[in-house]
């Protein structure tokens, strides 16, 4: 027994429970991050209530069978730790929460999204971070990463620019 003890004690340590939010960033790395910070934070007032994520034109059930397909696809199991890129509400991680039983981290630009899922969830963890910076993550502590939507808004330097 003692062994399969500190195996599962190993893997909680390693996987997610010792990972921290970054500094909550002072300014967006790009005027766009933080434009974008900004409708984003309208929606999830809006949209979060009704677990309809950050998303106007999807109903909260399509977020329930998109996530069900995302972690089927990549064939989720209760052990898993998952990186969520543009979490918004949480919907993706609660729902692995709920129905699997594994936990992640998700990040996003939405400081009201970020505070709604980090109070609704069970396991995981919410951070308000810029997505185009993760140098303060470790590298090879996730077991898949996940996004749904939110890699479209990633802009080109050259845009970001005005060029």
């Amino acid at each position: 027994p003692k062994p399969f003890f500190f195996l599962l004690l190993a893997i909680w340590l390693h996987k997610g429970c010792s990972l921290q939010c970054p500094p909550l960033p002072k300014l967006w790395t790009h005027n766009v991050t933080g434009n974008l910070a900004k409708v984003y934070n309208a929606y999830a007032e809006s949209k979060c209530e009704l677990d309809a994520d950050n998303w106007f034109k999807l109903y909260p059930d399509e977020h329930q069978i998109i996530a069900r397909d995302i972690f089927e696809a990549i064939g989720a199991k209760s052990t898993d730790y998952i990186f969520d890129w543009g979490s918004g509400c949480g919907t993706k991680l609660r729902y692995l929460e709920t129905h699997i039983g594994g936990s992640g981290f998700g990040i996003d630009i939405s400081s009201r999204g970020v505070r709604w899922s980090q109070r609704r969830s069970t396991r995981s963890t919410f951070c308000l971070a810029d997505g185009t910076n993760l140098t303060w993550l470790p590298t090879d502590h996730f077991h898949h990463v996940i996004s749904f939507g939110a890699l479209s808004l990633l802009y080109s330097s050259r845009a970001s620019y005005g060029e």
